[in-house]
């Protein structure tokens, strides 16, 4: 690719001091086909102070790769970096622990020109364990894709009703950053990306044949570290949905709706992941039960947070209607 041609596809790689994860990353991309396909990889530091930069450079002669610094930390700040240094028509988000398999390129850009009146991608992620023997909870199916980001489809289909694609392997036409919309400054900052792209008129697609593997961290397998992130994920996706108040998200409008029965609903499902997680704890952290365990936190904060957004936006309020302006 010569340097004035514009790429076919520009993949954005955020990482920090995580040079060996970041150059299985990289070997799985120079290895993927590109025949025909025009890419670039941008490799963004994001304050790190590792070799990051070394393992970049030495990809330079196999697949064109452009090293950028971004020295405010921060997940969104590298993306929202990595897209403006990016030249594709087609812009992929790609974690540093993901490794695409060999027909990743072909089935990204096939799915973009085939489907032309889309903005919005998500592939197949599917879980690389760090160890043979993975407790039997992690093999949980809502573990899986709640806690480790697995994500199958059995065929292409429309995102709708407030989902979003999987921050860790996603992706979107360049085109779409000229409505002004970026990465905001909270965990899901991909999630909300994508729900104020939806909310500006813009239509996503899965896409079953893009496959990517996420080589899930030995530290993610911990009980405490688990815990951890179900919690963040119960708190994150309630206020993902609801705050700010989006109409095509089926939540927010339920809760806009019928802001009564809603809280019911969030208050059962706070009981019920109560109830479940009280009975977990009758079994050890090694025992399968072990999921029931964390998704009972993650019900519980889901509620929760539900009921506290859902009390303090006037979209929401029991009392009065939100008026058009």
């Amino acid at each position: 690719m010569s340097q004035s041609a514009r790429p076919d596809v520009s993949v954005i790689i955020s990482t920090r001091n995580r040079a060996d994860s970041l150059r299985t990353t990289l070997e799985s991309l120079t290895a993927a086909d590109r025949s025909g396909i025009a890419v670039e990889i941008v490799v963004v530091d994001n304050g790190g102070d590792d070799d990051t930069e070394g393992v970049a450079s030495s990809f330079g002669r196999r697949i064109p790769v452009t090293f950028v610094r971004e020295p405010m930390v921060g997940k969104c700040h590298a993306l929202n970096r990595g897209v403006s240094e990016a030249r594709g028509e087609i812009l992929a988000v790609l974690d540093d622990d993901m490794s695409v398999h060999d027909t990743w390129f072909q089935a990204v850009l096939d799915v973009c020109r085939r489907h032309p009146d889309k903005e919005i991608f998500g592939g197949t992620i599917r879980v690389a364990w760090p160890v043979a023997d993975v407790p039997a909870w992690a093999r949980n199916q809502g573990i899986r894709s709640e806690i480790f980001s697995a994500a199958g489809f059995s065929s292409e289909s429309d995102l709708e009703g407030g989902q979003w694609f999987s921050g860790n392997h996603f992706w979107f036409r360049s085109r779409v950053w000229g409505r002004g919309v970026r990465f905001d400054d909270l965990w899901i900052t991909e999630g909300k990306f994508q729900l104020d792209l939806i909310e500006m008129g813009c239509r996503g697609l899965s896409c079953p044949g893009a496959i990517a593997d996420h080589r899930v961290q030995r530290e993610l397998l911990r009980p405490d570290v688990v815990i951890g992130r179900a919690r963040r994920v119960g708190i994150g996706f309630a206020q993902l949905r609801l705050q700010p108040y989006r109409p095509h998200v089926r939540s927010a409008r339920m809760m806009h709706e019928h802001p009564l029965l809603s809280r019911a609903y969030c208050l059962g499902r706070h009981v019920l992941g109560r109830l479940r997680y009280a009975i977990s704890l009758l079994y050890s952290l090694e025992s399968d039960r072990f999921a029931d365990r964390v998704i009972g936190i993650m019900w519980m904060t889901a509620g929760v947070e539900y009921l506290r957004v859902a009390n303090q936006l006037e979209e929401y309020s029991i009392w009065k209607r939100h008026r058009a302006v």
